[in-house]
Parts: structure tokens; C-alpha cells; sequence
């Protein structure tokens, strides 16, 4: 398991496929189809306007924090009303619950190589929530242990003793080149699932 995939939250999604209706008993309808619909009665606990706009707010994926901090959230009752109102929607299958990552430690990207591209390669990841790391090719005795993934780019033909080290740590590698003119991105390596560079 990479080591960014910390620990899971839930999130909630109204089902896309299944449109919100108004009913006029003043029940919200999820779903075309009587048969298959899903119907929300409201009531103190749970007025129309508010169940209506947290379903039309569940249409963006949202986390269990963000949906209690919505401003139809004051005019449930309680947050355990909203709470009960999701699980019964997700074990009707109008809403659908996902588990993300949450607190992730981001992700090590060691970039290898001395060049422009390199440089721009490394411009560019400055700008994700990856820690990078920018090397030149004298990475030999360097710890490959907490390093997700390997961008080896400026060389055409990669260093056999920095893949045998890369396949021996069991690290992810990318190879990212150019060719007269133009970029040539791969393969990607998995260790032990894909073939090596030295073979491409």
C-alpha cells in the first residue's frame, strides 16, 4: 500500500441518475419512477427547504464536516437528523458513500537527472502536493525507502545500475525523455509486475 494512504473518511453523492422531485404532499421524490423512487417525508425535524437544498448540495461529493457546515444544516433539528437521513438515503441507494483518503502524507517524487528537462519537469511538480526531490545522476548509496516514485528524465538511455537499484527497492519508475523535438513520456515500471527499462 503506498505510504500517502493514511487513513478513510466517508463522502456522500446523490445518486446522478436519480433526479429530486417535488411531491404535492410536500415529500421530496428521488428518482423518476414511483416504483423505484425513493420518497423523503419531511417534517419539524427535517423541513422541505432544507432537505431540498442539502440534496441539490450532494450533487458535488461531499464529506460528513463539510455537509454539517452547510447553511441548510441549521435548519435541521439536530446534525443526528441529517445523519439518519443519510443512511437511510444510502441504504436506499439514492446516495452513494465513498471512502477517500484523508490526512494524506504526500507523496516522495525523486526526479533524476541534470538537464532542461529535468528543471521544467521539476517547475512544474513544485506545483502538486508531492514532496520533491531533484538529483543529478549521482544517486548511487542514496536510500530509495520512502520514495513512491522515480522520474527519470535528460538521459536517452537510463543507467542499468540505477534501475537494478530502483527494481532491487521495488520503486515505482517513470522514464521522461525528449527525441528531436519531441517528448517521449514511459514506460512506467512496476517492479515485479512490469518489465524493466534495460528491456524497452
Amino acid at each position: 500500500m503506498p505510504q500517502w494512504v493514511m487513513s478513510s473518511e466517508p463522502t456522500f453523492t446523490l445518486d446522478p441518475a436519480r433526479p429530486v422531485l417535488p411531491r404535492p404532499d410536500d415529500g421530496i421524490q428521488i428518482g423518476w419512477t414511483p416504483r423505484h423512487a425513493v420518497v423523503v417525508h419531511t417534517g419539524s425535524a427535517a423541513p422541505t427547504h432544507a432537505v431540498r437544498q442539502l440534496l441539490s448540495s450532494l450533487s458535488d461529493e461531499l464529506s460528513w464536516e463539510q455537509i454539517v457546515n452547510l447553511r441548510c444544516a441549521k435548519d435541521f433539528r439536530d446534525p443526528d437528523d441529517i445523519r439518519s437521513l443519510l443512511e437511510e438515503l444510502v441504504a436506499a441507494g439514492a446516495v452513494i458513500r465513498r471512502i477517500r483518503p484523508t490526512n494524506p502524507a504526500s507523496p516522495v517524487i525523486r526526479l533524476v537527472g541534470r538537464g532542461p528537462l529535468s528543471d521544467a519537469l521539476a517547475e512544474a511538480l513544485r506545483h502538486t502536493s508531492a514532496r520533491i526531490q531533484h538529483t543529478t545522476h549521482s544517486v548511487h548509496g542514496k536510500s530509495w525507502q520512502h520514495v513512491d516514485l522515480a522520474v527519470l528524465a535528460d538521459d536517452l538511455i537510463a543507467d542499468t545500475r540505477l534501475l537494478r537499484m530502483l527494481a532491487d527497492a521495488e520503486v515505482p519508475h517513470l522514464s521522461v525523455r525528449a527525441r528531436d523535438g519531441t517528448g517521449l513520456i514511459g514506460p512506467m515500471v512496476l517492479p515485479g509486475i512490469t518489465s524493466c527499462l534495460v528491456r524497452h
